[in-house]
């Protein structure tokens, strides 16, 4: 009767196939727990919690394909443990590729929706200046400043540390200020009764300049019942308040206490 135990192989040349066969188990154990683990054992709700959660399924996979590969390194006859190991060494290889692409292809959807891919128009001239007037903690800037000429914005940040950040506007962006801009300007008689109170009752301040031409500057002093009676005025006031959250949740600010 043959022993299947035994090994035609010298073990110089069994030990690096058993030792693939280990790495194999444990890469495809821990991908295998884990997508499992976050597709249907962690709750959507659960948070930065849930990541952790997810690592102790893929840990637990890992160790339950250690403990598979090593058996059948310690009692598979040679003419299985061969094809078995550059079998799942093919699909480790395929799922490590596939993981890769994957990854390349999230962060090409991550700056199509950040528009980040997208080129901004070019050059419009003009300043628009904001900043808080009675105290709102709505607002996540003191103080923000954009350059059309440039197309950043620069704000100084809520909170004690009162950080300075700079962030390259993206096309979106551009396009909703420079329409905004032109729109705000055409109905400037009509906006002006409600958008100039004293600046002691303001709460929030904007500002908008011609970089070439100093003198031409225009300044809202708004609070809500400005932005409720004038929609050019309250989607400055929205976008101008998105422009640092988004830049902070896409990657794009630099910002230095």
């Amino acid at each position: 009767m043959t022993d299947h135990t035994t090994s035609d192989l010298h073990p110089r040349r069994r030990w690096p196939l058993v030792v693939l066969l280990l790495c194999d188990f444990a890469w495809l154990g821990l991908v295998i727990s884990s997508a499992a683990g976050a597709r249907w054992w962690v709750p959507k709700d659960s948070g930065l919690a849930g990541s952790v959660i997810v690592l102790g399924y893929g840990v637990l996979g890992a160790g339950i394909g250690l403990t598979l590969a090593g058996l059948l390194g310690w009692k598979a006859p040679d003419q299985l443990l061969r094809p078995v190991t550059w079998t799942t060494t093919a699909v480790a290889l395929a799922v490590a590729g596939w993981l890769v692409l994957r990854l390349f292809t999230a962060e090409a959807e991550r700056r199509a929706e950040a528009g980040l891919d997208v080129p901004l128009p070019p050059p419009a001239g003009f300043l628009i200046e904001s900043r808080i007037g009675k105290e709102d903690t709505s607002r996540p800037y003191r103080e923000m400043t954009i350059d059309a000429d440039k197309w950043t914005a620069t704000w100084v940040a809520v909170g004690p540390e009162a950080a300075t950040c700079t962030a390259d506007l993206v096309f979106a962006e551009a396009d909703a200020l420079l329409r905004i801009r032109t729109e705000i300007r055409a109905a400037r008689e009509s906006i002006a009764p409600l958008c100039s109170l004293p600046e002691s009752d303001a709460v929030y301040i904007y500002t908008l300049r011609e970089t070439d031409q100093d003198t031409d500057s225009w300044q809202l002093l708004a609070d809500s019942t400005c932005l409720g009676q004038h929609a050019d005025v309250g989607e400055l006031h929205r976008v101008l308040g998105r422009i640092p959250i988004d830049a902070v949740n896409h990657g794009r600010a630099a910002c230095q206490s």
